[in-house]
């Protein structure tokens, strides 16, 4: 164990002399960010975890310099930002609305005007640190910001498995997985607010289960705060959950917790059916479906791409068969897309991890297809609540969002699952799942020589 803490101690001494280079202030950010979070991880993990919790931290630390030099090489006009319209996300933006000074020529996001966002106002508690301090804000001291944040998820998902009765091999496998997404470090690793808000959002389903109620409170107005329509997908989620917690599936034989039980999956499956009943009929008022950004890439789809994408194709569907297409598309999504990794010759790193996530997603599928049938077999009542919660979530999601980083909140229930998967006893179950990640591998090889040529 102090080999590994001394480990952690040189990498984080290195890292704080390279970036001291870049901007002499932000090691002085690292030293609080990781005093913090050694001492959250040593307040609620044990020794071994609170390491294993820094490990990552560190691991985060490194990979968000790579993608913000990585970014700041390829696209130099864009700062270390993730670059445009229909290449990057909306990190700049948040920078501009913390950054007191910004460069004549920085990429402010056209046809926007909010002045304030929840998303900027957290970002503004390390901002005013470094002001306080004399220095000029450095997009650097954010990211760790958020590597911080982030770094907490694995640990979470381990804790959250362990909770719902997930064998606890299964569960150090879900925290490993979780550690090395390469999905959860492109929205978790730039400057947009989707890895706080799986943060908050899988914190305060750890707290129902395990029945503290104040940090369940509070973790869920942050992530109301950070997102209304999360808060309200939180809600449904916990609602299942708050029977899963620990040695809770040995009473569900009891008949008035089995009826409690259903009382609120039929509120949560109620919830689906508005959402889905407000996508199909057009409503706004009814979910927080964004039919302004469909209706945006639908026009930039006949555009760019004379109305070819897959994405416009699924949405001229009738309701009947896009409910459920889009749900598959949001759910394996990101796809292998080779043409994706660069635009007018220029390569891109978030489509570098982008495409990574896609093709470890070969496995991922098979697993979840495997964990699947193992929690339905074993009949375990707290992975089954979980897997019900992934699927209606994902659901909502396809049809109120369409935008793949929101799904960053489903990632930890979908990593239990495919941890169950992995780990699975039953040999019929691995031929199953291997056939339908081969299926899946061939399938998207020949979609990716056809788009190429």
């Amino acid at each position: 164990m102090r080999a590994n803490g001394l480990m952690i101690l040189v990498g984080l001494i290195v890292f704080g002399l390279v970036v001291g280079a870049i901007s002499p202030l932000t090691p002085v950010l690292l030293i609080a960010y990781a005093a913090i979070t050694w001492s959250l991880a040593r307040l609620v993990l044990t020794p071994e975890r609170a390491l294993q919790h820094m490990t990552v931290f560190t691991v985060y630390a490194f990979a968000a310099l790579a993608i913000y030099l990585a970014q700041l090489w390829t696209l130099p006009s864009y700062y270390g930002f993730s670059g445009g319209f229909g290449v990057g996300t909306d990190d700049s933006f948040f920078y501009s609305l913390v950054a007191r000074t910004l460069p004549d020529e920085f990429p402010l996001r056209a046809g926007n005007y909010i002045p304030e966002h929840s998303y900027a106002d957290l970002l503004r508690i390390p901002a005013r640190l470094v002001w306080a301090l004399g220095g000029t804000l450095h997009p650097l001291d954010l990211l760790l910001f958020n590597a911080a944040g982030l770094a907490a998820l694995p640990s979470m998902t381990r804790e959250l498995g362990e909770r719902v009765g997930l064998d606890a091999r299964s569960a150090g496998l879900a925290f490993l997985l979780m550690a090395v997404c390469p999905f959860t470090a492109i929205n978790g690793l730039v400057l947009v607010r989707d890895g706080w808000q799986a943060v908050f959002f899988t914190g305060c389903l750890l707290a129902v289960v395990t029945r503290r109620w104040p940090v369940a409170a509070a973790l869920a107005a942050g992530t109301f705060w950070m997102r209304e329509g999360s808060g309200l997908l939180l809600i449904g989620t916990a609602s299942l959950l708050v029977f899963a917690g620990e040695r809770c599936w040995t009473k569900y034989a009891q008949p008035q917790r089995m009826i409690i039980a259903r009382v609120f999956l039929i509120g949560f499956l109620s919830l689906v059916v508005v959402g889905v009943v407000a996508r199909l009929s057009g409503s706004n008022e009814l979910s927080f479906f964004r039919s302004d950004y469909i209706a945006s890439t639908l026009v930039r789809s006949v555009n760019v791409d004379k109305g070819t994408s897959t994405f416009y194709a699924l949405m001229s569907l009738p309701p009947y068969l896009r409910t459920p297409l889009t749900f598959v598309f949001f759910w394996g999504s990101p796809f292998l897309s080779l043409g994706s990794l660069s635009s007018d010759g220029v390569w891109i790193p978030r489509m570098v991890l982008s495409n990574l996530f896609s093709i470890f997603f070969f496995f991922y599928a098979g697993w979840f297809l495997r964990g699947t049938l193992r929690v339905v077999k074993d009949r375990r009542p707290g992975m089954v609540l979980v897997l019900i919660a992934f699927v209606a979530g994902v659901l909502i999601l396809s049809q109120a969002s369409m935008q793949l980083r929101h799904k960053t909140v489903m990632m930890p229930l979908f990593y239990l699952v495919t941890a169950a998967g992995v780990t699975s006893p039953y040999v019929s179950l691995r031929a199953l799942g291997w056939a339908f990640t081969l299926a899946l591998f061939v399938f998207s090889g020949v979609l990716n020589v056809y788009q190429l040529f």
